[in-house]
């Protein structure tokens, strides 16, 4: 299975959505973790136990106030390939998938990043439910100059496949949803796009 882009499931809760993921052929697949999160022993062995599942897809961590100490105690226990902050202070030597709002984006600051960090990911989410030829335009010369993964959650999936087919971003970012029941989850818009932007042949 090829998809026409790199692919970033985030959120990832449940083995439904990261077994149908990596059949897809997704990339990258997210795990949201906040600090209290790290005392939840059911939550971390699952994470553990979909890791050892898949096939194909790595593994990002979504840090969501995290220290770098339980950064560091994450990476130790799973299979963790790439890093999502703003805090560069807490990257290290780890791979970066760097999250912009389209309202903040600006050349200076990926920029500024890509000083420290050559080899980073930018993660750009476009805010709104219609997207304007001004940020079309934007997204184009970003996309050009920046491996850039581009997620746009409140626009409808018609619209985001035109966009995205318009500006040739590195990647997309899908988010994962929770399941009706263990084993059961209507995947919806998320596998419109991706059989939408599947390769033939």
């Amino acid at each position: 299975m090829a998809l026409q882009y790199s692919v970033k499931l985030s959120q990832v809760t449940n083995l439904t959505d990261a077994r149908y993921a990596a059949g897809m052929g997704v990339k990258f697949i997210g795990y949201s973790f906040e600090p209290a999160d790290l005392e939840n022993e059911a939550l971390l062995t699952q994470r553990s136990e979909i890791a050892q599942w898949i096939v194909g897809p790595v593994i990002v961590l979504e840090e969501k106030g995290l220290s770098a100490e339980q950064i560091e105690a994450l990476y130790s226990g799973l299979p963790i390939s790439y890093l999502q902050t703003r805090n560069l202070k807490l990257v290290s030597n780890h791979s970066l998938i760097y999250p912009i709002l389209l309202t903040e984006c600006c050349l200076k600051e990926m920029d500024t990043v890509l000083d420290q960090f050559p080899e980073a990911i930018f993660l750009i989410t476009v805010i709104g439910t219609h997207v304007f030829p001004q940020i079309t335009e934007y997204l184009v010369a970003y996309c050009l100059k920046y491996k850039i993964i581009l997620t746009a959650p409140e626009i409808n999936s018609t619209e985001f496949l035109e966009l995205i087919e318009k500006v040739k971003p590195y990647g997309i970012e899908l988010a994962g949803g929770e399941e009706e029941r263990p084993g059961y989850r209507d995947m919806g818009e998320m596998m419109d796009i991706l059989e939408a932007i599947e390769i033939e042949g």
